[in-house]
């Protein structure tokens, strides 16, 4: 996976990376997971996979902190293979469990929103 800090990236690139996440949004989601023990530990990650056209897979995987800093990072793959995803979630995870995308998209951003009151934003 790669991991994309906006701070190394031209007003462009970010524009460029913007609109293909904004196609990407469009497609049929694959997969969401989140760690089962989300809720005790208040760290854990997201995956969230979408299915392209030719049955490649676009990933993204949020890192979490539930208690304090709330999104930390995000990790965009924007195609790899089914293999290459399953490869992913067993190192992500211990105990994954699937979940609604509305659930994923829902723990993110009360994550974000709690920690924006501890005076924490997140990554641009």
């Amino acid at each position: 996976m790669r991991t994309y800090p906006s701070l190394i990236f031209s007003d462009t690139t970010r524009a460029r990376l913007a609109k293909k996440m904004t196609q990407l949004a469009a497609r049929p989601v694959a997969e969401c997971w989140v760690e089962n023990s989300w809720q005790e530990d208040l760290a854990t990650h997201l995956l969230l996979a979408r299915t392209l056209p030719d049955q490649k897979i676009a990933v993204v995987c949020c890192e979490l902190d539930l208690g304090c800093l709330g999104l930390r990072e995000t990790i965009i793959e924007p195609e790899t293979s089914r293999e290459q995803l399953r490869q992913w979630r067993t190192s992500l995870f211990s105990r994954p469990v699937d979940c609604f995308p509305s659930l994923g998209r829902k723990i993110i951003e009360h994550a974000v929103e709690f920690a924006s009151m501890a005076g924490f934003e997140p990554p641009r």
